[in-house]
């Protein structure tokens, strides 16, 4: 696993260590690769004279980089500025209110797996909707939670983040 300098040391490393262990990103060093290889002459020559060899690398390349969607790229951290304008469709966020959301269900200490369910839609069963109907309908009778949730507390507004993602994400057949 990579290791990225951080200022601050691991709570398993000597201070003097100050690493941090960073999570690889394919799509970064696949963009990355692609990038030096480009502006490589002596590559650029084989790959437009038709190098077997250069072509597939290109090509496996090109592949990895398409392969991310922007819901990946914003989870991961990786997502790109987004451009002054935007065209989005069929109920796609915009990349400014992706990251956005990103972050604040981060914020929340959503984990990567329930954010993507939350974002993309992810279909749920019956039961799932059933349970979290009648656990919502519990806390909104809880005149204490009610009140904690309309003050702001961290858990209530969590709890009701979750079933709010339960109630509106489609149900499956």
């Amino acid at each position: 696993m990579p290791i990225e300098t951080s200022g601050a040391a691991s709570p398993v490393q000597p201070a003097d260590a100050a690493t941090t262990l960073v999570p690889p990103n394919p799509v970064a060093a696949a963009n990355a690769e692609l990038t030096g290889l480009v502006n490589n002459k002596e590559w650029a020559a084989k790959f437009f004279a038709g190098d077997v060899e250069a072509r597939a690398t290109f090509d496996g390349l090109t592949r990895a980089i398409a392969a991310s969607d922007d819901l990946t790229a914003a989870i991961a951290g990786t997502a790109v500025a987004p451009p002054l304008i935007e065209t989005v469709a069929n109920g796609e966020l915009p990349a400014r209110a992706l990251a956005t959301t990103v972050e604040q269900m981060r914020a929340f200490g959503l984990n990567d797996a329930t954010i993507r369910e939350a974002v993309a839609g992810e279909p749920v069963t019956k039961q799932e909707v059933e349970m979290a109907k009648r656990y919502q309908q519990m806390k909104h009778s809880d005149a204490d939670w009610v009140a904690r949730l309309l003050k702001g507390d961290f858990q209530a507004k969590k709890e009701q983040l979750l079933l709010s993602i339960i109630l509106t994400n489609p149900v499956k057949a």
